[in-house]
């Protein structure tokens, strides 16, 4: 691979840490850092992967590839996406035809919500604001304040509509952090590149839910704190939504592995 090239999406031309490439399902593939667009308040571009491309391709190829042929309607499983934000880990679900309800704030509260008949699966995504650890510094303020307790509501109001639901399958996800101490071990840690995308944000996952078949690739590390999820700063709510977009490779392996 040239040093002229980054690794980007092939749907926008953006690279990694650009807001497009997040926003769509396309292959990962080498760009010119001359054909790279801009976008407002971008980070800058990362340095291009020592993976040749062949072998990024091969590894890829399959992670990217999502069901077209939709279900028939008499078919159609109901899934939960809680506290789903922008639907990033449910896509591959409704690309598939299933019936997808987004569950998350400003819609719909979970708070408040009540479950339907028959639902087949539940993906759960409470905010992590409070209990990652990269905030950790924070916790005591928040444990007197009150947040930690409300974040903590969240939690158990996405627990309510699981066990009221009994799904099929039911998993909920936060990065490394204090969670454990409330919600127990959890079923799977990893990290994006377990599944294809080429950065570092440790995350745990609890529930009951299928193995979820890996397709390792080498972290890209854009600066000393590690991959551009370290690298986003702020607190806007551009940032944070960057931040807690659920990587496609996983989305994918978790659908294919959770049908």
């Amino acid at each position: 691979m040239s040093l002229n090239t980054v690794i980007g999406c092939e749907s926008c031309k953006t690279s990694i840490g650009r807001k497009g490439c997040f926003l769509h399902s396309g292959n990962w593939i080498s760009i010119s850092k001359e054909d790279i667009k801009s976008a407002p308040n971008s980070t800058t571009p990362i340095k291009p992967t020592d993976t040749p491309r062949k072998e990024w391709e091969e590894k890829t190829e399959d992670i990217n590839m999502t069901p077209t042929t939709p279900l028939p309607e008499e078919k159609k499983k109901i899934i939960l996406d809680l506290c789903g934000g922008t639907g990033a880990w449910s896509r591959p679900y409704k690309e598939a035809g299933y019936d997808v309800r987004l569950v998350t704030i400003p819609e719909h509260d979970v708070r408040k919500y009540e479950p339907p008949d028959n639902v087949y699966g539940i993906l759960a995504a409470p905010p992590c604001t409070d209990f990652s650890v990269s905030g950790a510094q924070y916790w005591k303020v928040k444990d007197k304040d009150g947040r930690t307790i409300d974040s903590m509501g969240i939690v158990m109001a996405c627990l309510m509509i699981i066990a009221k639901a009994q799904p099929k399958f039911w998993v909920m996800e936060n990065p490394v952090g204090r969670l454990v101490h409330w919600i127990g071990k959890p079923k799977l840690t990893f990290n994006p590149c377990d599944y294809g995308d080429p950065y570092t944000k440790k995350t745990y996952l609890w529930g009951i839910f299928n193995e979820l078949k890996q397709i390792p690739v080498k972290p890209i590390r854009v600066s000393s704190q590690g991959s551009w999820v370290q690298r986003l700063g702020g607190k806007s709510a551009k940032t944070k939504e960057l931040r807690s977009i659920t990587p496609v490779g996983f989305a994918n392996a978790f659908f294919k592995a959770n049908q």
